[in-house]
């Protein structure tokens, strides 16, 4: 699945949270408090130069988009809601 950010290819991180973990207990729901995504580092020589590949993948002019969204779970009373937080990062 491709996927963009203001018009630009961007890369996604995509995860689901086990049944057991959001409900562990009768009666006891959990929710995701905190994600956290590390991105090691890759690196091409091109041209005897060494450049990285989020270098300036994704930067429109000197700013990049970074977007979180996360999606809550269905209930019987309520459908599942969307939330997505959106931060502009300098490149």
């Amino acid at each position: 699945m491709k996927t963009t950010i203001g018009d630009l290819p961007a890369t996604d991180l995509r995860f689901t949270v086990p049944s057991n973990l959001k409900h562990p207990l009768a009666g006891i729901d959990n929710s995701i408090r905190e994600s956290v995504t590390n991105i090691v580092l890759k690196t091409k020589t091109i041209n005897g130069r060494k450049t990285g590949f989020y270098e300036k993948v994704g930067c429109k002019g000197t700013k990049r988009t970074t977007r979180g969204t996360f999606t809550t779970e269905a209930t019987a009373s309520q459908p599942a809601q969307k939330f997505t937080a959106t931060k502009q990062s300098k490149c």
